[in-house]
């Protein structure tokens, strides 16, 4: 083979194409955030640009192909244009690569990474922000639960909070803030969720509460403080009262573990996802089931409220996520595109968004009117994430992964270079 028709390689190759509608050029991204162009009838590298900080997860031209589209892990999709119709020849003996002949034309910025913070050592098994957006709390299977303080996306240790004797599973705050509620367990031994005070400088123990036979898996206050829900994995649901340490009630709406959990905005209803198969609107008072829906196949791992109470979203074992209509149990949307079971999924506290984190590495952004996806977030790591949770006032996306490290996005409009 002489060296006309030799083979370029390419070093740290992530993803490959697909080909500009031409045909002439074949775009490749790598895993330093590099996009090559190579001309495929010159067999020729057409130029690098580097399009982004991180990996790249996708790349796509426009159908006129005078435009390039780049994903990356850094959060950001990127429009590049192209400045010339064709491309001259290089020099005899000039075979290396050239500056893109390519300029930013607008970074659709949805999110804009900000903080990565290292939770406790290993799987990171929940995460809430407090209703005021000025910290935020994750629980790992560590028996440690860790908080944080949280500014313009930013976070400084709170505290770490010590005192169960087994995994925890979930953690809670109370709407006013003051109060924290975490839980867990370990199997065939009773659960365990303990309730600790905010009020003060350092977080302090306020109170265990006992009734759970197994291992609690999920926790949910009412709006109105008074009440919080927990799930366990026998398929019970008690709903205790904050201020007496007491259950005000206890039913039975599924015989296997509960993984997913939410109050209504209203507190008059109680969403529930569970082991089998199933996911059911409750009355949270009665217990009573409003509404049962079991179009899955696999094991139903999470579930949330709209801010309107009106839709649920669930996430499943299908590698779904799927929105409902609370009123009728009728299906709206089904949100794919994952390759691994829906761990989290979340609406934004305004309405706008839904998304779906799964164990396949990524979190899923989805306009929640119109169900249209708006961008694919990727956590640095290629590690499994288990919960999304968004701030308050919808600004910060937190995600939380498999090696116990929480990812903090920042929701951004899109900008211009």
């Amino acid at each position: 083979m002489d060296a006309a028709n030799a083979p370029r390689q390419f070093s740290g190759i992530g993803t490959v194409g697909p080909f500009s509608p031409d045909g002439t050029l074949l775009p490749m991204g790598t895993m330093a955030g590099a996009v090559y162009l190579w001309d495929v009838a010159a067999r020729k590298d057409r130029g690098t640009i580097q399009a982004h900080a991180g990996a790249v997860g996708a790349i796509a031209f426009a159908p006129d192909g005078k435009t390039l589209a780049t994903a990356g892990r850094d959060g950001q999709v990127r429009l590049w244009k192209r400045t010339v119709a064709a491309y001259p020849e290089p020099a005899p003996g000039d075979d290396g690569p050239k500056p893109a002949e390519l300029f930013l034309v607008r970074a659709t910025v949805e999110v804009k990474h900000t903080d990565v913070v290292q939770a406790p050592t290993d799987m990171l098994t929940d995460l809430a922000f407090a209703p005021d957006g000025k910290s935020f709390a994750a629980t790992n299977q560590n028996r440690l639960i860790r908080l944080w303080k949280f500014r313009d996306g930013r976070v400084t240790d709170w505290a770490t909070l010590e005192g169960h004797t087994h995994y925890v599973y979930a953690v809670a705050y109370s709407p006013d803030g003051k109060a924290l509620a975490t839980a867990g367990g370990v199997h065939d031994q009773p659960g365990e969720l303990r309730l600790w005070d905010l009020t003060g400088d350092t977080p302090k123990p306020r109170g265990i509460l006992q009734g759970h036979r197994t291992t609690v898996r999920q926790l949910a206050f009412a709006s109105d403080g008074a009440r919080l829900a927990a799930g366990d994995e026998s398929g019970a649901v008690i709903v205790w009262d904050v201020a007496a340490g007491q259950p005000a009630a206890s039913f039975q709406p599924h015989f296997a573990p509960i993984h997913g959990l939410a109050f209504s905005p209203d507190g008059q209803l109680i969403a529930t996802a569970s082991q089998d198969r199933s996911a059911k609107i409750l009355d949270a008072a009665t217990g009573r089931v409003r509404r049962t829906i079991r179009d899955f196949k696999g094991w139903v791992q999470s579930v949330a409220f709209a801010p309107d109470g009106k839709r649920i979203v669930t996430g499943d074992r299908d590698s779904l996520g799927k929105v409902w209509d609370v009123a009728t149990g009728k299906k709206l949307a089904t949100l794919g595109g994952q390759v691994n079971w829906i761990e989290g999924v979340a609406f934004s506290p305004d309405g706008r968004w839904v998304v779906c984190a799964s164990l396949g590495g990524t979190v899923k952004w989805w306009d929640a009117t119109t169900y249209r996806l708006r961008t694919t977030l990727m956590p640095p790591g290629n590690h499994r994430v288990y919960r999304a949770a968004f701030s308050p006032d919808s600004r910060f996306l937190a995600a939380g992964t498999s090696d116990g490290t929480v990812v903090i996005w920042e929701v951004r409009p899109p900008t211009e270079p």
